[in-house]
Formats: structure tokens, sequence, C-alpha cells
């Protein structure tokens, strides 16, 4: 009779505690999804082939290669601004550059 009373103790307790780790529901998302040009994975730089190359070829990739980047800088900073007026994400912290 006793065995039989602590196993039902066992189980109360065991059934009571099983409520207390119940993960709680996760909340619906409230933020939309970002336009899609946002979105955008930037191409990777195409690959240069020739061994040499004059200056004003150099100085064309490098401009090339310089627009690609404002352009995907552009696009993160408009995600960055459209997650924080939407989603209400923090605002990125500044940029110290130590010398």
């Amino acid at each position: 009779m006793a065995r039989r009373t602590r196993n039902s103790l066992l189980v109360l307790v065991s059934l009571s505690l099983a409520g207390c780790v119940t993960p709680k529901a996760v909340p619906p998302q409230r933020c939309p999804t970002p336009p899609g040009e946002l979105l955008v994975k930037p191409q990777p730089l195409p690959e240069i082939r020739q061994k040499t190359l004059s200056q004003s070829q150099a100085m064309a990739i490098w401009l090339n290669q310089i627009q690609l980047f404002e352009l995907q800088r552009d696009r993160y900073f408009r995600l960055q601004k459209w997650g924080t007026t939407q989603c209400k994400w923090s605002a990125p912290s500044p940029v110290r550059l130590e010398k």
C-alpha cells in the first residue's frame, strides 16, 4: 500500500513539474517582409582573366567595383532603415576605427 502511495505521489509531482517546463507559444511575427530589391544577394565581382592590364583597364575595373560596392552599401542602408522603422530593429552601433 505504501508503495502505491509513493508511486502515485511521484506521478503527481512529475506531472506538476512537467507543466513548468512547457515552452511558451511563439508570438506571431509582426514584421512584414521587406521589399524584394532589399533582399537581393550581391553578385560576386567578375573575375579578372588578363594577367597584365593597362592603367586605363585597371582604373575601369576598379571604378566598376567601387560602383558595385556602393550599390550594395546603399541597399544595406535602406534595409537597415526599413528594419528600424517597420520592425523596430535597434539602430546599428557606429563603427570605430582604431589607430
